[in-house]
């Protein structure tokens, strides 16, 4: 059962009383939609399909680790978006990014070859870097929306004891699409690798507050 409605007036009384809550939330706002574990063969991207259309915005908590093993870092990680179909044209995808390192402080934007939306980072399959992952929270905007563009927010991490260059960063990303909804999207790693084992993507739909 959600809380609807829960006012402070009666509780504290006098010269300074407090409301405790004065909002309406709704039930199941937050709702699981689809995950998918990679399994012990690899797997070179995960594809959401068939996405619902009645939520607000859509949010993707992702664990991941790429099978590279070339140990120079964590490799970047990209999103298609679609509707009857995935856009492949890299041109459409115009993204920026902001990450720290504990020396330097990268920033620019991609938009070419290779280059989706960008939406984080992740760990290597480096001998030193056994068992740890990367985590990526990813937003899409308004994702049901047939007259704006859409727009994507990363937070992002991964540590690798020291071993390779440990990073946190923030990305945003654009899809040059204003008529056409979000049905489908696919993530996978730029250059080609496959995503390790035990990698794992939960899709979520957030509903706004009635």
């Amino acid at each position: 059962m959600s809380i609807k409605h829960v006012s402070g007036s009666g509780l504290y009384t006098g010269a300074k009383g407090v409301k405790l809550w004065d909002q309406t939330t709704v039930q199941n706002d937050f709702q699981s939609i689809a995950t998918v574990v990679v399994p012990s063969a690899g797997q070179s991207s995960i594809v959401f399909s068939n996405i619902p259309q009645n939520f607000n915005h859509l949010q993707i908590r992702l664990i991941a680790k790429s099978a590279d093993t070339s140990g120079t870092g964590g490799p970047n990680i990209v999103m298609q978006l679609g509707g009857a179909s995935l856009d492949a044209t890299y041109t459409n995808y115009y993204s920026h990014y902001l990450n720290g390192n504990g020396s330097t402080v990268p920033s620019g934007s991609v938009q070419g070859s290779g280059y989706y939306a960008l939406v984080g980072n992740t760990n290597t399959s480096y001998a030193g870097t056994a068992g740890m992952f990367g985590a990526n929270i990813i937003d899409i905007l308004d994702y049901t929306s047939t007259s704006k563009t859409k727009t994507i927010r990363t937070l992002w991490g991964h540590s690798s004891n020291n071993t390779i260059t440990e990073e946190v960063g923030l990305d945003s990303a654009l899809w040059n699409n204003s008529s056409t909804a979000v049905q489908q999207l696919s993530i996978s790693i730029v250059g080609g690798a496959n995503f390790a084992q035990y990698t794992q993507a939960s899709l979520y739909g957030i509903k706004g507050a009635s």
